[in-house]
């Protein structure tokens, strides 16, 4: 396989984790959104949204590597 064919795969791959990656987190929010049950869980629930997205964030760091 040529440089080209590999740097072409390669980003390719790169694009679609990332695209995935950003598709599940947004995906998570809106769940999120619809567990808002009073003011008291707001801060908890922000807090449950920045951990999905930060696991969402580690789950891309290999095709990233």
């Amino acid at each position: 396989m040529t440089a080209i064919k590999q740097n072409l795969l390669a980003t390719s791959l790169l694009v679609t984790a990332l695209s995935l990656s950003l598709l599940i987190s947004y995906w998570l929010n809106q769940n999120s959104n619809q567990t808002l049950d009073t003011a008291i869980m707001k801060p908890t629930v922000e807090i449950q949204k920045m951990n999905k997205i930060n696991h969402s964030l580690i789950l891309l760091l290999p095709a990233i590597r």
